[in-house]
């Protein structure tokens, strides 16, 4: 195929540009370096940076609680008051309404790694990052009726701007101007940084999460189990389980894994402000957790040598093998019907060579079990390398 030339090149890329989300695209690329330029520029005030933290650290938590597993896989029920106050921070994070939000990551599951998937990681990392981000699309077909009943579900997605502008920008740069008069670091630093960061922590639940880590219950699929990105997503990290059992409100299965949004519904159901609280049978998800071990058993096993396959083995009755003893000097012993050829280990036994050669030719699974000495796994294993041959028995008769 012929290469494109650069006018050829910029040609296409020309023809591109109408299809660009150009709102979004500016407003992803530019509000990095108006970070950096604040971050660099802007003199440090504790104040500042511990309301930053509180309204990253809600922000996060309204995303994974709220539009994810409240609104998007309905794994509780929360109390209005809960609802707003989720939504209300969400909001601030400048991530969609919780309406295009749920219909994208349910679109997402329907059709996870197909071409229908809107953040497919099969398309690239950094298409599923934030790629998928920069371009006009039609929103997919995927049914978010139960959300666009909710009214104020409904002036949220239709007035997400202006709420998100206020909420996440307006309203930092007034508490810490008015708090304590630093008005440069609430818009730089609690306003613009915040929402940078959020987004790109986010963003990997998309592309990181698809990316690295364990693939504890399912290894048929990309998402992976990351303690590293649970750590920054208030639990969002356990994303296998997640894609295996997206009904359940933890992500964090254990009780000692990472997930803070787990922890928060539960409390909130202990005072009573959550109920119908989804959770999957431990045998459901243990029977998935051993069918990975044992996968994972059966790729490391397959490449370590085990012994000569049973089938390819010829067979010797015990006379042939006492003749091959006694007059060709093998070294040959008798277990379980089977050969085995020692030659190559009768220096090695901890014994000594002269104690395993009064065996010659016999049957060994006595001594071997425990007559003698009960012999570790690694000796049965060691023993098991070292076949050469089959027994077939010839059965007497009466005369």
């Amino acid at each position: 195929m012929k290469a494109m030339s650069f006018r050829d090149q910029l040609t296409y890329y020309v023809t591109l540009l109408p299809e660009v989300n150009w709102i979004t695209f500016l407003f992803i690329l530019i509000t990095p370096f108006v970070a950096i330029y604040g971050l660099l520029t802007t003199t440090f005030v504790w104040q500042t940076w511990v309301l930053t933290y509180v309204f990253g650290l809600f922000g996060a938590i309204a995303m994974g609680s709220g539009y994810h597993r409240l609104y998007s896989h309905r794994t509780f029920k929360a109390s209005r008051p809960v609802e707003l106050w989720l939504l209300f921070w969400a909001t601030t994070d400048f991530s969609m309404s919780a309406i295009d939000w749920v219909t994208d990551h349910r679109a997402h599951h329907k059709y996870s790694e197909t071409d229908l998937d809107p953040y497919n990681i099969k398309k690239g990392f950094w298409w599923a990052h934030m790629g998928w981000l920069f371009w006009k699309r039609e929103m997919p077909k995927t049914d978010v009726s139960d959300l666009k009943r909710d009214p104020v579900l409904v002036f949220q997605h239709e007035h997400f701007f202006e709420l998100a502008l206020l909420s996440g920008w307006v309203i930092p740069t007034l508490l810490c101007g008015l708090l304590w008069n630093d008005w440069r670091g609430g818009f730089f630093i609690a306003a613009v940084s915040k929402t940078v960061a959020l987004h790109h922590i986010i963003f990997c639940i998309n592309s990181a999460a698809h990316t690295f880590g364990d693939a504890n219950y399912n290894d048929g699929i990309t998402p992976r189990d990351s303690l590293l990105l649970a750590l920054f997503t208030c639990g969002e990290g356990y994303h296998n389980f997640h894609h295996e059992f997206p009904n359940d409100y933890r992500n964090g299965f254990h009780s000692s894994a990472i997930d803070l949004n787990k922890w928060i519904i539960y409390i909130l159901e202990q005072l009573g402000l959550a109920t119908s609280l989804k959770r999957t049978s431990p045998d459901q998800v243990k029977i998935s957790r051993l069918q990975m071990i044992q996968r994972k058993v059966e790729r490391e096993s397959a490449g370590i040598f085990v012994g000569k396959p049973l089938e390819s083995l010829p067979y010797y009755s015990v006379e042939e093998v006492q003749e091959m003893v006694q007059k060709k000097g093998a070294m040959l012993l008798l277990k379980d019907d089977l050969v085995y050829d020692v030659k190559s280990f009768i220096g090695q036994h901890p014994g000594g060579k002269g104690y395993l050669s009064s065996y010659m030719g016999k049957d060994i699974g006595g001594p071997f079990g425990g007559g003698v000495y009960a012999h570790s796994n690694s000796a049965q294993n060691i023993l098991q390398t070292l076949r050469c041959g089959r027994l077939f028995r010839v059965k007497s008769h009466d005369a």
